[in-house]
């Protein structure tokens, strides 16, 4: 119940849940069904920031707070050219020598070109992408589930209308995305959990 005083008035609620669960902080959104019954009535209904519990989960007491709830599709598809820059992550210093600033300007001027004509795509992704899998797959990442991709990439996605071509950059460089098609959103909610085995 002290917990629970400090988490209702926590400004920094994940190293909270790191300094005191037992679980790491989960900052996913999780949609209706991923939580018990009565959980999920209370995590969708109650009003953001709110804390409830301790509650005993077969010997595990948890205290929740509701962080966040939006609608999300479930599913995304898209395309990408990645255009990775000397020191990114799996960019190799003998082969990748352009520094960030390149990097950002030529996935600026695919964009540009790729929004005018975006039959080029396949063809550009194939030829000149920095991600390996792109001679197979000509770009095409097919079907994923939403936040199986890094967060800037997926959020992207998310963001994104169906056919919109968008450059954001991850810890591999900057990736020129094209959003080919998404499931219909649904509500998802992101929880804070502190969990005690007492």
């Amino acid at each position: 119940n002290k917990l629970k005083e400090e988490f209702i008035n926590s400004n920094n609620d994940e190293e909270l849940v790191v300094t005191s669960s037992v679980h790491r902080y989960d900052s996913l959104f999780h949609k209706k069904g991923e939580f018990s019954l009565v959980l999920d009535t209370l995590i969708f209904s109650a009003p953001i920031g709110e804390v409830f519990g301790p509650y005993n989960d077969n010997g595990v007491y948890k205290i929740f707070k509701v962080k966040e709830r939006e609608l999300r599709p479930d599913s995304l598809k898209a395309r990408h050219i990645l255009i990775a820059y000397k020191g990114a992550y799996g960019a190799d210093p003998k082969v990748i020598t352009r520094d960030t600033i390149d990097a950002k300007r030529i996935a600026d001027s695919l964009r540009i070109v790729l929004t005018r004509d975006s039959s080029q795509f396949s063809n550009i992704a194939q030829t000149i992408s920095n991600d390996p899998s792109a001679k197979e797959n000509i770009g095409n990442l097919g079907w994923f589930e939403d936040q199986r991709m890094i967060k800037n990439f997926n959020d992207a996605c998310v963001k994104s209308k169906v056919g919109d071509i968008v450059v954001v950059e991850t810890i591999f460089g900057f990736h020129v995305i094209q959003l080919l098609d998404k499931s219909a959103p649904v509500e998802k909610a992101k929880v804070a959990i502190i969990a005690k085995i007492l």
